[in-house]
């Protein structure tokens, strides 16, 4: 049995060295990993990320002419416009989900998501087709590391029925991506 010595703050057992009390980490002590304040937040922004994703490989497909019209690429070019950020992101899909194991997921979403935003406002902003091809295989390269990050976010984040609302929210998210990228080009 062991008992606190009031007088030197030490704990005192019948077997063992002493130990000071304030050796012993207090349970409201952070350990040095940091938790999302609120996880509403958290899911809100791996959620908008998967989504821009999503919408990002779909709204390519129905902007075909146009990209045609503006920048005068080639057919060979447009199939590398749409193919570059899929081929980009299936081969580098699984690479991104170790480099979260090991990096921590946090660290690895926020840096996939920064080469995702970048490459994306390069494509906005691509005065060429090989420009375009360029900067949509570094989109897939930001997806395929950003996007292995959200399940695995969501998994360590949330437990029992947040979790399966927020896997609700996930499927939605996956369903309604494809779906509005082809009506929002089409616009």
């Amino acid at each position: 049995m062991t008992d606190l010595d009031r007088s030197t703050g030490t704990m005192v057992s019948g077997q063992g060295p002493a130990v000071h009390s304030r050796d012993i980490p207090a349970p409201s002590r952070r350990t040095g990993r940091s938790r999302p304040v609120l996880p509403g937040v958290l899911l809100a922004i791996v959620l908008a990320a998967q989504f821009m994703a999503l919408l990002d490989a779909s709204i390519v497909n129905v902007a075909i002419p146009t990209i045609q019209g503006s920048l005068r690429a080639s057919g060979a070019s447009l199939q590398l416009v749409v193919a570059g950020y899929t081929i980009a992101y299936a081969v580098l899909l699984v690479t991104g989900a170790r480099l979260g194991d090991i990096l921590g997921h946090r660290r690895v979403f926020l840096a996939g998501l920064a080469i995702f935003t970048v490459s994306s406002l390069g494509c906005g902003l691509a005065p060429t087709a090989g420009s375009l091809i360029a900067l949509r295989v570094m989109q897939g390269v930001g997806a395929a590391v950003m996007i292995p990050q959200v399940l695995s976010l969501i998994q360590r984040t949330y437990q029992g029925a947040a979790r399966t609302r927020a896997m609700g929210f996930y499927s939605a998210v996956l369903a309604g991506g494809a779906v509005v990228g082809q009506v929002v080009a089409a616009c």
